[in-house]
């Protein structure tokens, strides 16, 4: 019975040494989880900052191109039309 209860000591004792850091790493969990979500936060937060920037910037670069691209689609249009004719004049002629 001594040698019994002298093996259930030295399993609880192995158990409790054991269990010691894991306890202690587990305190600390919930204080690394909440600064996790936090900087989750702050990093979404910021993407959807920058999606609303990164937005903006494209309208405003797609207008100015629009800006600088209307007169050469007007060329475009005018040469493709001057290019007919002068097909038209060639059929015609042959």
């Amino acid at each position: 019975m001594q040698k019994e209860v002298t093996r259930l000591c030295t399993a609880i004792q192995a158990l409790t040494s054991n269990i010691v850091p894991i306890i202690k790493v587990l305190d600390y969990f919930p204080e690394d989880v909440d600064a996790m979500q936090k900087e989750l936060e702050m990093w979404h937060s910021e993407m959807q900052l920058n999606a609303v920037t990164l937005e903006t910037e494209e309208r405003s670069n797609n207008l100015i191109c629009l800006i600088f691209i209307h007169p050469f689609l007007s060329l475009k249009t005018v040469f493709h039309c001057f290019s007919l004719h002068i097909c038209m004049c060639t059929v015609y002629l042959s």
